[in-house]
């Protein structure tokens, strides 16, 4: 899974529209779409902010 794709289903799950999501865990700003979560330190039972 990949960033792009998770960004994907909060846009399914949710309605935030990819364009307009803002996805932070903790004080860092995940921005790499290719990246997948492990990359980003976003493992089970993490905390990942998604804002509009």
């Amino acid at each position: 899974m990949s960033i792009h794709l998770l960004t994907m289903m909060i846009w399914e799950s949710f309605g935030v529209v990819k364009e307009n999501q803002m996805l932070h865990k903790g004080p860092r700003k995940n921005e790499e779409e290719s990246a997948t979560p492990s990359d980003m330190n976003i493992f089970p039972g993490g905390v990942l902010w998604a804002k509009d």
